[in-house]
């Protein structure tokens, strides 16, 4: 057998799904006189002693797959045999496995001004920008109103409502990807009073 290529470093985050054929499809290593190749592939280095594994990881075959669920570094060993005299061929590739990043809040939202009875209707999320997932795992959110609420409803992350008299509400979204503690978005929404209106007095002719 003869090697062709050697995959690269593979990297894995924590809570992520990963599946990967450590043969590349069988591409990795070719038999020059077309014998059928016999493959195994095993945990050759890694936290702990040597037969340990990445938690939530399984081999089957060549593919490596599961949810890892601690960060470390791993090394697996692929062998290719031909069971002929041809011998063995046999590489080596990494797995980096890292934490879990926390959700970012990269738009906060504004504190919004109304005047009373003015109605409000928003996506606290902002069609999802509000808040991103460096490691792309889907968000859940949650919303709390504090102060005085209003008239002010809420369904998921829509708001919708207005404030019945001068005074302010706080609002906070919270963003969790099931992983890391929540991230929270935090703003107010307030009526003021309306300004005097000016009035001239009315008396005798202008003169």
């Amino acid at each position: 057998p003869v090697l062709v290529t050697t995959p690269p470093t593979q990297r894995l985050v924590v809570g992520r799904p990963f599946s990967f054929d450590a043969s590349l499809g069988g591409t990795t290593v070719t038999d020059p006189d077309g014998d059928p190749l016999t493959w195994a592939v095993v945990y050759s280095g890694g936290p702990g002693s040597a037969a340990a594994r990445p938690p939530g990881l399984t081999i089957s075959g060549t593919v490596i797959s599961g949810t890892p669920t601690e960060a470390a570094g791993w090394q697996i060993r692929v062998s290719a045999n031909d069971a002929r005299s041809g011998g063995v061929v046999t590489y080596t590739i990494d797995l980096v496995i890292a934490p879990n990043s926390p959700p970012v809040l990269v738009k906060p939202t504004t504190a919004r001004m109304l005047a009373i009875g003015e109605r409000f209707d928003s996506d606290l999320t902002q069609n999802g920008t509000v808040f991103r997932d460096p490691d792309g795992d889907t968000l859940t959110y949650s919303v709390v109103l504090r102060g005085q609420a209003g008239s002010f409803t809420t369904s998921g992350t829509q708001i919708t409502g207005a404030l019945s008299a001068v005074g302010a509400m706080e609002v906070t979204v919270s963003a969790q990807d099931g992983f890391n503690p929540p991230v929270r978005d935090v703003f107010l929404i307030a009526a003021a009073a309306p300004l005097p209106v000016s009035s001239c007095a009315s008396g005798g002719p202008w003169v």
